[in-house]
């Protein structure tokens, strides 16, 4: 009867290290998975911000060739002054998006 008793608590304690076991590989693989998402994460992030400049260079070069186009405008001696200030209030109002560069066509212009 006592060997019993001791064969059966081995099993107890067998049974227990295999559901310990198994719950460890558990939270391995997801930890892993975890990690694996935040890997992910991080590089769709760099996706993102590489997009953002990416636009963000679009509009720049668009607004500075119209900035261009606007200072042109405002050199030509036969357009009418109400024009000329529509095309100043366009640069004013889109000066922050502006190289350098279009700034100082823009300057030269006058």
């Amino acid at each position: 009867m006592r060997e019993n008793a001791d064969f059966i608590k081995r099993i107890g304690a067998l049974e227990s290290e295999v559901i310990d076991l198994k719950n460890e590989r558990k939270a391995l693989a997801n930890l892993k998975n975890k990690v694996h998402w935040a890997a992910d994460a991080n590089a769709k992030l760099e996706v993102v911000v590489e997009e953002t400049n990416n636009l963000w260079r679009f509009m720049q070069k668009f607004v500075d060739e119209h900035a261009t186009d606007r200072a042109e405008l405002i050199s030509r001696p036969e357009l009418e002054l109400k024009e000329k200030m529509n095309q100043m209030a366009w640069l004013a109002r889109y000066c922050e998006f502006l190289s350098t560069e279009a700034v100082g066509r823009v300057l030269k212009s006058f």
